[in-house]
């Protein structure tokens, strides 16, 4: 005979704050990543983890006793028999399973999850086209309690700053007026472009495209960049996109420079998107790497090289620090196999190529983004007139108009100006058990006419929105079932009356979402003035709250 213990149950790790479980995890190192980022986001609570499991003892090998004779009963006359009634037996249920996560009851609706809060004027907007704030690739950290938003700032000779700044005490405006600005300044420098050491030098006053994310886990920003107007083959071709590097909590100097990272067959103009990491319950159930690239939107000279997405460009990616041998951003060759990450969005096959139109929705075989504010396209041969200096005023004869026919949802697609920027944000926890989650983007767009003129796009005025998309129809595409050009937004919320009304042109937009306040903070850059007011440049950060 022998004793045999069995640990039954989950023997979950679970994160508890202020005696609330938050979240539960298989491996400890999981469950102490959690804890210390919900002792960060907010340092006055109580944060612990505990470990528990319920063990079965049972007994083995044990002998069978032989039975003891049992004596015949003296016999009793046989009673009258009196019928009885057959039971019917009633099922009984059996016990329902543990609920799984499910990403299609779980998706936001953007329609009743998004509210528009207000906003912050940034410092003095009435400044030059030096771009003292360029405001680009937002994200935000805790620094001892203290929320900080981190961005760049671009000072017109091809170099960009890091700058980094709080929310000030005053209350949010509902709309930017002419009356002074109610928030932060620019920002503290926190680390000047020559920290950079050729990460944000480029090539004299090229602009390139931006993303920021911090990793509070590991302590470090992730940036990604981009060229939008190539110089020869370096950045029609290149692939290194991604890096990381330390950060002060004071002005100074980054540190620990890891990368730069990109991978082959994929151009740094189609992947310079907001990393983020994927939620350990869906790397799980999906089989998929640690990050994602959240990217799409357009750069100039769209034809030549590896050319970028006119859509979204969602790609899965393997940890690369300490993995893959970090290369200077100016070698084109790529140090991350294709056979190394996973496509889960990919509408660069119709960057290029005319409409799908004359066959119909459901015999297409590519698309662009969709959109619903409504645009006239006169890229894509929309307009026969070569670098004109006027504004079209015959209608348009190109590709790609809007709204597209025969869409079930009535909505447009993409042309060339359009973006989602570096404003990708996975919003879910890693257990799965938030209510609602989903892929955020916010898109900027042209509006009304959009044609090419003096050597630049034109638009009558912009868009913005908020999608969301479904990781479920991710998974789909993981599992094949869905094509990768297929995927699109599973709702879509228009906030260009809320965030810019009156606007002209919207050049750059970042966005970052903060779990602990379950807020959405979407930054704005424009150069082009503010109902006719002229051309000068400011920054506005515009908060959602988001159920």
């Amino acid at each position: 005979m022998k004793l045999e213990a069995t640990a039954v149950g989950g023997g979950y790790i679970r994160v508890y704050v202020n005696s609330v479980q938050v979240s539960q995890h298989m491996s400890e190192r999981e469950a102490f990543e959690s804890a210390v980022n919900a002792k960060l986001q907010n340092p006055a609570s109580v944060v612990t983890y505990v470990q528990s499991s319920t063990v079965r003892i049972t007994l083995k090998n044990v002998p069978t006793p032989v039975p003891a004779p049992v004596p015949e009963p003296t016999p009793i006359p046989d009673p009258t028999p009196v019928p009885t009634p057959t039971p019917v037996p009633v099922p009984v249920p059996a016990p329902a399973p543990a609920p799984a996560p499910n990403p299609t009851r779980r998706v936001l609706n953007a329609a009743t999850d998004f509210t528009y809060l207000g906003s912050y004027q940034g410092g003095d907007y009435k400044i030059s086209y030096s771009g003292e704030v360029f405001g680009d690739a937002l994200t935000h950290r805790y620094v001892n309690g203290e929320l900080r938003f981190l961005f760049t700032g671009y000072n017109g000779d091809g170099t960009h700053d890091l700058r980094e700044f709080v929310l000030p005490n005053s209350p949010m405006q509902q709309y930017r007026t002419d009356n002074g600005y109610n928030g932060y300044v620019a920002g503290s420098i926190i680390a000047p472009a020559t920290s950079y050491s050729r990460m944000w030098n480029f090539w004299g006053d090229t602009i390139c495209h931006k993303s920021l994310w911090w990793e509070e886990s590991e302590q470090r920003l992730w940036s990604g960049s981009g060229f939008d107007y190539p110089q020869g083959d370096i950045g029609s071709d290149g692939t290194q996109v991604l890096y990381n590097r330390k950060v002060p909590n004071s002005p100074g100097m980054c540190t620990d420079l890891s990368g730069w990272y990109g991978v082959e067959g994929i151009g740094q103009r189609a992947m310079w998107g907001k990393l983020q990491k994927i939620p350990q319950w869906f790397r799980t159930q999906n089989n998929l790497p640690k990050y994602v690239s959240l990217s799409g939107g357009y750069t100039s000279l769209v034809a030549r090289g590896l050319h970028p997405a006119l859509g979204p460009m969602i790609v899965a990616l393997p940890d690369m620090q300490g993995v893959y041998t970090p290369q200077q951003y100016y070698t084109d060759g790529p140090n991350i196999p294709a056979s190394d990450v996973t496509i889960l969005v990919d509408t660069r096959s119709a960057t290029t190529q005319d409409d799908w139109y004359a066959n119909g929705f459901e015999n297409r075989s590519k698309d662009r983004g969709v959109r619903v504010t409504p645009v006239e396209n006169y890229y894509d041969a929309g307009d026969p007139r070569h670098n004109p200096s006027t504004r079209p005023t015959e209608p348009s004869i190109g590709s790609w108009q809007s709204p597209a026919p025969g869409d079930p949802n009535g909505w447009g697609r993409w042309v060339w100006g359009d973006s989602y920027h570096g404003t990708g944000n996975w919003i879910d926890d890693d257990s799965g058990i938030r209510n609602r989650h989903g892929i955020v983007y916010v898109f900027r767009g042209s509006k009304g006419k959009a044609w090419y003129q003096s050597s630049s796009g034109a638009a009558d005025g912009v868009g913005m929105e908020i999608h969301v998309f479904d990781p479920a129809d991710l998974a789909l595409v993981k599992a094949g079932t869905l094509p990768a050009w297929k995927v699109r937004p599973s709702s879509i919320l228009d906030i260009g009356n809320l965030i810019a009304p009156g606007v002209v042109a919207i050049n750059r937009v970042g966005a970052t979402y903060d779990a602990f306040s379950k807020r959405l903070y979407v930054m704005t850059f424009s150069e082009s003035g503010w109902n006719g007011e002229g051309p000068f440049s400011y920054n506005q950060l515009h908060v959602f709250g988001v159920k």
